[in-house]
């Protein structure tokens, strides 16, 4: 998988084991660039997991940078956590207090709290835990029960906040860190306090498939994407759909807010399986969707990865990156602005042969199945495991 994130000049990059930040207002210079390695401080859990650890390429899962930009996470395919920060000289470092983490199962979400102060991890299992970042609030995590959220024995840190009975795909925080939204599989977001996670204050139930977006917004409210291609405002506090639009027999992959205020926000969408994005605006109940913009030039089979508004479109694709002009939607391809660096060579190459680790075909449940069956038996085993771990 290949992820971009940008914050006031700087383009993160994420390719297989490589990270690289550019500063793309300087002629794009490079600003930061690392080869992922598999920390030497294993913890010893099991021959099965220690193997995994070892084993398993340090292929980059997910992503994120904090809201003021000093920070990055990315969590990798054999269950490594890395943070980094920036320096007094604003350049990115290994996190001093914490520069990485293992974890139990694989990584669908990683983002830091709005006060920073932890990193917060979401996964296959439908578990949702943070990790203190700080000295106090690593001190304190070290206090928590050492289970998940589930019951299930934990002893590589963390604390478990919120339990899914399918995997959480998305999540979001609202603005002053007292609301966590998560969004899973089975077409169900969860509204709980944050940190007080115990207390979910509401299901928010519409969607008709697996939610791939979560997005808080002011006021109370909610957006939400998913794969029966509804886009939902929701009220917070009344748990109702208040506006939605709806892209016809489209998969959502990820809807990006670019802009927001009161009652208006702006975002792109893109959508499963497509080489293109749509620009879409909403202000006082309208909706305003851009025609078919293409992110690469086209080919049959270029995957479309991902996508950055700077002032233009920037996209990451299985034949390299492209920028579109925000005004006239032409599509360059900017391969050649990486042609001096030797890591970004070979990441153009890996990128060929790059695919998604969470393709819709995965996430969507076909009743039809010949695997529905042992997916229905795995939810219900563990309903009864949370239904006793509440008795006890």
């Amino acid at each position: 998988m290949a992820f971009l994130k940008y914050h006031k000049n700087e383009l993160f990059i994420f390719v297989g084991n490589k990270v690289s930040i550019y500063d793309i207002k300087n002629e794009w210079s490079l600003k930061f660039s690392t080869t992922l390695e598999l920390p030497s401080d294993i913890p010893y859990t099991n021959e099965t997991t220690i193997s995994h650890y070892k084993n398993v390429p340090s292929t980059v899962l997910c992503a994120n940078i904090s809201k003021n930009g000093d920070k990055m996470c990315l969590a990798t395919a054999n269950k490594v956590g890395y943070i980094y920060e920036k320096d007094s000289n604003g350049t990115f470092k290994e996190y001093s207090k914490r520069p990485h983490l293992f974890v139990l199962k694989a990584t669908t979400v990683i983002g830091f709290s709005n006060s920073e102060e932890h990193l917060l991890i979401a996964d296959r299992h439908g578990t949702l835990t943070r990790y203190g970042l700080t000295d106090k609030a690593i001190e304190k995590e070290k206090e928590a029960k050492k289970i998940s959220v589930f019951g299930e024995p934990n002893e590589l840190g963390g604390e478990g906040l919120v339990g899914h009975i399918s995997m959480i795909l998305d999540f979001d925080i609202n603005a002053n860190d007292t609301l966590i939204f998560t969004g899973d599989r089975d077409e169900k977001i969860k509204v709980s306090r944050y940190p007080e996670s115990y207390v979910i204050e509401r299901m928010l139930l519409g969607h008709e498939g697996y939610i791939s977006t979560v997005i808080s917004l002011p006021n109370n409210k909610l957006l939400s994407g998913g794969s029966d291609g509804n886009v939902f405002i929701w009220d917070v506090e009344s748990g109702k759909i208040i506006d939605s639009m709806h892209f016809d027999e489209e998969v959502i992959r990820k809807v990006k807010v670019i802009e927001n205020s009161e009652n208006t926000f702006k975002g792109i969408v893109t959508l499963e399986g497509e080489n293109y994005f749509h620009l879409l605006e909403y202000s006082n109940s309208t909706w305003v969707v851009s025609e078919e913009i293409y992110a690469n030039n086209g080919l049959e089979g270029d995957f479309f990865f991902d996508i950055v508004y700077t002032s233009n479109f920037i996209t990451v694709n299985n034949s390299g990156f492209y920028e579109i002009d925000s005004k006239t939607f032409e599509v360059t391809n900017i391969n050649d602005r990486f042609s001096n660096s030797e890591d970004m060579k070979e990441v153009i190459e890996t990128l060929k042969s790059l695919n998604d680790p969470l393709p819709a075909l995965h996430l969507c449940k076909d009743p039809d199945s010949a695997n529905i069956e042992e997916y229905m038996k795995k939810k219900e085993e563990r309903i009864s495991k949370k239904l006793k771990i509440s008795k006890d």
